[in-house]
């Protein structure tokens, strides 16, 4: 045969061989193909040589012909116009991971023959390139209009393919997603319970929310709910509440689907379900009841059923030793903020979950002393700082830091705030906590704004003295491979605030446009002007001189003086025109954008403390209603009577309640 003909012949057997391999003994057409090869030269059909090698990659052969035939077909690239060859070679390359610069040159040729690519073809291509992650810019902008042109005639495998694909690249593009969404919408009905999973999965990592989809989605979701594993659901929830698409009836059906599977949900889906319900249900309001005076759509109330009957069986399964046996320290501190987030306190499972922070899942015995000592009555920490003797640990040092130093150090600030926050203070969260400072001293600068704020507001009032705060950190230091510090000067409290306050100005802008993170600013900064965390020292009406006691930069001065001053929280009793109502965005974007310092920042004066409204003392303590402390709202203010008495735990009836709210 002539060397063309030896060729086409050839291309003919791969084909065969491919399809049906047990039709041909591997051996003798391997025998054949390189003797076939050694002819090939110049004259022969650049489509045809394309056929050959990429039949030699399937059956892994690597003969220095093979070698040579790639290097010509690498020449002659340009000379296929078929889009099927061009494809095949492109998805031979890309399966078996050979000869990568032929996979790149086959993958530029793709861009002459883009517009003649069908769908199936289309998504061959990128999900070749996506296996051996090949991102060419013009190649994969070119199938990407492609894919944009067709977008109504992919099916919905298809659809799904590029979706998992877009994200496998982080190819974000909002036209194009939404065009697929659009298209997706069309038929929503082919889609089974994996198809929505891995759509949901896709757009979460592509960070797109197309709320209008989603909506649609969700009674396809809840039909399919029954057929869906644990872990698919918790991530369903998850995305939603991520993108901030709240659906009463899809929290109710997906909790209730979690909960008839409860004994073998895994942690991560625990984890991501409580996250979910902590963002999607507001602080306590699982507590309605369908008789409560307030006025609730029916909606809410069945949600509060809902939650009502779910979270004591989650935070029993928290509690749980398998629970407690598989359950990473992340998905311990997750699903410990997400408690406290809800404002449901169950010492059983805070128990559980403090144990596994504290190591107690490695050990029986520290799990059993952690057990003892969390079971008592947990309450307000001073109870256990000012304790004569101090409490001995009760569970090993070692053991607790081997699990502490695998989390981040925002970690740390977000775990004592939780405890703070369901007032869970015990001799084993106590210990944690101030293990946990002395890990965040050498980094405080480092941290999140929000996580420092905690960490300073909740422990800069407890009545602990220098020396028991420097022996834990010097037993920190012994046990683990934390920087030595100094050892603290001062008061260990006024060295807390202080490394807060010096971490300010890395967040000051992010503050400017975040509420919430700046009224913890004002509410820290008002506890050192009105002397909250000196005691022994005077109130000041003037913020700067409160500033001066403490060590603090020029610039972090001026940062603390200009978050105290930003007018983002305005004070109560402030009501404007509807005008001046219709202009309120515009003005917090303006003043979200005012530089540090600026003199259209000024500081909002409040009236005097003692002129104040007050309300007549009830039990130990007295409420301030209306107060308004340097522009940020005060609901209520309870504060101690003079002469230095400590407020006490108060009773609220319904009327009270109802005028704070």
């Amino acid at each position: 045969l002539a060397p063309a003909q030896r060729l086409q012949l050839l291309a003919s057997l791969m084909r065969f061989f491919v399809r049906q391999p047990e039709l041909f003994p591997s051996a003798a057409l391997r025998a054949t193909m390189v003797e076939c090869l050694r002819s090939v030269d110049s004259l022969g059909d650049a489509t045809v040589l394309a056929r050959v090698v990429s039949g030699a990659m399937s059956m892994h052969i690597e003969d220095p012909e093979v070698a040579a035939a790639s290097q010509a077909l690498w020449h002659r690239l340009h000379e296929i116009n078929d889009p099927e060859v061009i494809v095949g070679l492109v998805q031979t390359c890309c399966r078996w991971q050979v000869d990568y610069l032929l996979a790149l040159a086959t993958a530029r040729q793709v861009i002459a023959i883009t517009p003649d690519l069908t769908a199936t073809q289309v998504v061959s291509l990128l999900q070749a390139f996506a296996k051996w992650d090949i991102q060419l810019d013009g190649v994969l902008s070119a199938l990407m209009r492609r894919v944009e042109v067709l977008a109504d005639d992919l099916e919905s495998r298809q659809l799904i393919a590029v979706f998992s694909i877009l994200a496998r690249l982080q190819w974000r593009d909002p036209g194009l997603v939404s065009t697929l969404c659009l298209s997706v919408r069309k038929s929503l009905g082919s889609y089974n319970d994996r198809s929505i999973h891995a759509l949901l999965q896709a757009l979460t990592k592509l960070k797109h929310k197309e709320e209008e989809l989603l909506q649609a989605l969700v009674p396809h979701i809840l039909k399919h709910t029954k057929h869906m594993a644990p872990a698919a659901v918790s991530t369903v929830l998850a995305t939603y509440t991520r993108f901030e698409v709240h659906s009463d009836e899809l929290l109710a059906g997906c909790v209730k689907c979690i909960l008839d599977a409860l004994p073998r949900v895994p942690t991560m889906s625990l984890q991501h379900v409580l996250s979910a319900c902590a963002r999607h249900v507001p602080p306590g309001s699982w507590q309605v009841s369908s008789d409560s005076k307030n006025s609730h759509s029916a909606a809410t109330t069945h949600v509060a059923r809902v939650m009502a009957a779910a979270l004591p069986r989650f935070a029993g399964h928290c509690s749980h030793d398998s629970a407690v046996s598989s359950m990473s320290p992340v998905q311990a501190q997750a699903c410990l903020a997400a408690l406290a987030r809800m404002e449901y306190r169950s010492p059983r499972a805070v128990s559980a979950l403090v144990g596994v922070l504290c190591g107690a899942g490695r050990s029986s015995n520290s799990a059993a002393e952690v057990r003892r000592y969390t079971a008592m009555s947990a309450g307000c920490a001073n109870s256990i700082c000012m304790a004569q003797p101090f409490p001995p640990r009760p569970f090993t040092l070692q053991t607790c830091l081997n699990v502490i130093l695998s989390l981040d150090c925002d970690h740390y600030g977000a775990i004592v705030g939780s405890l703070e926050r369901l007032q869970y203070w015990t001799e084993a969260t106590v210990h944690l906590a101030l293990i946990l400072y002395s890990l965040c001293r050498p980094q405080m600068n480092n941290m999140k704004a929000s996580f420092s704020m905690q960490l300073a507001s909740t422990m800069s009032t407890w009545e602990l003295s220098n020396e028991v705060v420097q022996g834990i950190e010097h037993e920190v230091q012994a046990a683990s491979s934390v920087h030595v510090l100094p050892d603290i000067a001062g008061d260990w409290r006024e060295t807390l605030v202080g490394d807060c306050l010096r971490g300010l100005p890395r967040h000051a802008h992010y503050l400017m446009r975040n509420a919430a993170g700046l009224a913890q600013v004002k509410m820290l900064l008002d506890s050192v002007r009105l002397g909250v965390l000196k005691p022994q020292r005077p109130a000041q009406e003037d913020l700067a001189a409160a500033l001066a006691q403490y060590d603090l930069e020029d610039e972090a001065r001026e940062v603390c003086l200009t978050l105290y001053a930003h007018p983002l929280l305005q004070a109560p009793g402030e009501e404007g025109s509807e005008e001046d109502g219709a202009a309120d965005d515009e003005s917090e974007e303006v003043a979200a954008e005012l530089p540090l310092g600026s003199a259209a920042a000024a500081p909002v004066h409040p009236p005097p403390l003692e002129s104040l409204l007050p309300v007549p003392p009830l039990g130990a303590s007295q409420f301030v209603l209306g107060a308004a402390i340097r522009g940020l709202r005060v609901d209520v203010l309870l504060g101690p009577l003079p002469g230095g008495a400590s407020p006490l735990d108060v009773w609220f009836d319904e009327e009270v309640v109802e005028s704070v709210s």
